[in-house]
């Protein structure tokens, strides 16, 4: 049976005081607990199992996990375990160490076939904790392991009456008070793998909370809570696979956990800081630039309503450029031309012959850069078909399924994005057309990684072919280019932070392919005010400075027009351009409205705040909930927006806040 591993935490009573470590941060083993603390928070652990069993406030002296709130009912959540065993995990002990300016607190546990290693990580005088999990196997097994889970056990806010939590990725957002949960009720978080796994606990009239994240830089992930009887747990899950290997230990991902102090805004902002600790943040070198961009994707042979045949070829694609400065665009994104059948690539050093020569595209580059538009081309990293031969001079690259047969996804050869060869193979095709025509960067298809392989390359886990590969093919994809051109763009077809870290953009997928998707089903003035909130919870999750790429539509989808109707679709575009983020106009999409987009870019570009601003969605009050009505702040100038969604044209008053 696949093991399922979790690590989750009981009570237990106060503990003593501590020798110091490094600054303010202490450890000591007491007569029944292993205490961890700095001048902010306080930490015990088992000295019988090694969990994490209570967490206090200094400030406040109030519990945020332990005695002084009642625990989950959830039997499964009691402690260590394996599936289908009743083993419990034993402490064995603990180790310090300075890090830097932190101090790493190591707990040791064992179970029957496992080790465990723990480490809490402290700064001092600093209310964050990070947690990081490496586990063992003392014994090898054919059987596959499947999946683990870092929990946080009964957290609330000891004696605080008007506890709430949200999971902050959901749609429609939820404040859920303490008072109303269902004890052994899971919420889910919604589209888990493509947001940041933030779960927010928080008392408003205490002004107290506790904030956590997930970095898992490995394998996908999720994120779910378990209601109690005035707690919850929190469990982060890693949807890992892999076979024990005797004496290998198995590094995890990173649960990071804030106390915060303030207002519910003031605590999502401390939370949103947990990214940076845990080092995850977009690439400075063209943060400003990517700010500024206006996308536009189209295919030099043609619509993909025709085929991709009604255009051309890149010479006659290139007579649209002039009226895309016009509209405003300053990054062009063209769809796959390589030798093949669009996301089919028979070989990736090759143009597909229909849509011209290198010297056209080259002319076409160059005719852009001109008008101060880049250009960026298509990464398909997921694997040409069979017919380029790749699985018979690199076997290994190419991907294996469970049964030991080859693995195909997409019509193609799948590849294995954690395979180092293959890697290597993407980032100097990368670099090659960088070099021979000039691009400046390019979209990643499938960024987010591949199925998982069942034959990995050296000491990878089967699935860390998706998060690890997909981030790693990125980095090396950049590094490349960067040897042919100083500044380079990415533009990653995913929603994982993570991948954040080597891509200036990623793909607004909740939003717009779940969220925007289902205006049509509501009532407008249900659906705004619901918008608002989620929007204002979209820029927490992510790291400070995250690009995210709003549209409507693209070539996976169906025309918005025909799913909104004409005036909701210039509503939307509106939205895409004025939020935070970068807005897609999709081959054609400007047709009927070019001049109300021109216009609209304009805006945008003349206001660096429209660009690079803070956005506050929930602190205006407009007397018609189906405007949204918003601020965007930099460097001190702050634009009020006003986006009519409904059907008619409306007056409105917008109280703006006293601060």
């Amino acid at each position: 049976m696949a093991a399922l591993i979790a690590l989750i935490l009981a009570a237990l009573t106060a503990p003593a005081a501590a020798d110091a470590i490094v600054g303010d941060i202490n450890a000591q083993v007491t007569a029944d607990a292993l205490v961890y603390s700095n001048e902010a928070v306080e930490l015990s652990f088992s000295t019988e199992t090694g969990a994490w069993t209570r967490l206090v406030d200094k400030a406040s002296g109030r519990e945020l996990i332990g005695p002084g709130v009642t625990s989950s009912p959830v039997g499964d959540r009691a402690g260590w375990f394996l599936s289908g065993g009743t083993t419990p995990w034993r402490y064995l002990g603990y180790r310090t160490r300075v890090d830097g300016d932190a101090a790493v607190l190591e707990v040791d546990q064992e179970t029957e076939g496992w080790r465990a290693v723990v480490s809490y990580r402290l700064w001092p005088g600093r209310p964050v904790v990070k947690r990081d999990l490496t586990l063992t196997p003392m014994s090898s097994s054919d059987q596959y392991t499947r999946n683990v889970r870092l929990s946080l056990a009964g957290v609330g806010i000891a004696g605080a009456q008007d506890t709430r939590y949200e999971v902050l990725a959901n749609w429609p957002p939820e404040e859920v008070p303490f008072s109303a949960m269902k004890p052994g009720r899971e919420v889910s978080e919604s589209w888990s793998g493509s947001v940041g796994h933030f779960a927010l606990v928080h008392s408003p009239e205490l002004k107290l909370g506790l904030a956590t994240i997930l970095s898992c830089e490995s394998e996908s992930s999720g994120m779910r809570v378990v209601e109690g009887t005035g707690a919850i747990n929190i469990d982060h899950l890693i949807w890992t696979i892999f076979k024990p290997t005797e004496g290998l230990a198995e590094p995890f991902g990173s649960q990071l956990v804030a106390v915060t102090h303030g207002d519910r805004r003031a605590a999502l902002s401390q939370g949103r800081d947990l990214w940076d600790l845990a080092g995850i943040r977009p690439p400075q070198d063209m943060l400003q630039e990517a700010q500024q961009t206006v996308f536009y994707s189209a295919h030099p042979g043609g619509t993909i309503d025709s085929g991709f045949q009604d255009v051309g070829g890149f010479s006659e694609f290139a007579k649209s450029l002039p009226e895309l400065k016009r509209l405003g665009v300053n990054v062009l994104w063209l769809l796959p031309f390589w030798k093949g059948s669009v996301y089919a690539p028979s070989d990736y050093y090759a143009l597909d012959p229909r849509l011209g020569t290198e010297d056209d595209l080259r002319a076409l580059v160059d005719q852009a850069h001109g008008l101060g538009i880049k250009v960026l081309g298509d990464l398909i990293p997921h694997g040409p078909l069979d017919v380029s031969g790749l699985h018979k001079e690199h076997r290994d690259w190419v991907s294996t399924n469970e049964d030991g047969t080859m693995q195909y996804w997409w019509g193609c050869l799948s590849c294995d994005y954690a395979n180092p060869g293959w890697q290597d193979y993407m980032g100097d095709h990368a670099a090659y057309w960088v070099k021979k025509v000039g691009l400046d960067g390019y979209r990643v298809d499938c960024a987010a990684g591949g199925p998982v392989n069942y034959a990995p390359f050296g000491t990878n886990r089967p699935s860390m072919s998706n998060t690890y590969g997909g981030q790693e093919v990125l980095r090396v994809a950049r590094e490349r280019m960067h040897r042919e051109k100083e500044r380079v763009l990415l533009l990653a077809e995913a929603a994982n932070p993570i991948l954040l870290r080597n891509s200036d953009y990623y793909y607004d997928w909740p939003l717009c392919w779940h969220i925007l998707k289902s205006f049509p089903n509501w009532r407008t003035e249900e659906f705004v005010p619901k918008l608002a909130r989620w929007l204002d919870n979209e820029q927490y999750w992510l790291p400070k400075g995250a690009n995210l790429m709003h549209f409507l539509e693209n070539h996976d989808s169906t025309r918005a027009r025909l799913v909104h109707g004409p005036g909701p679709e210039r509503a939307l575009m509106a939205l895409c351009a004025l939020i935070p983020g970068s807005p897609l106009v999709y081959h054609l999409q400007e047709t009927g409205m070019a001049p109300y987009l021109s216009k609209l870019y304009e805006v945008r570009g003349k206001l660096p705040e429209l660009m690079r601003g803070e956005a506050d969605f929930t602190s205006l009050k407009c007397d018609d909930p189906r405007v949204l009505a918003f601020t965007r702040t930099y460097e001190g100038e702050t634009s009020l927006v006003l986006i009519n969604l409904a059907e008619e044209y409306v007056k409105c008053d917008v109280t703006l806040p006293d601060s």
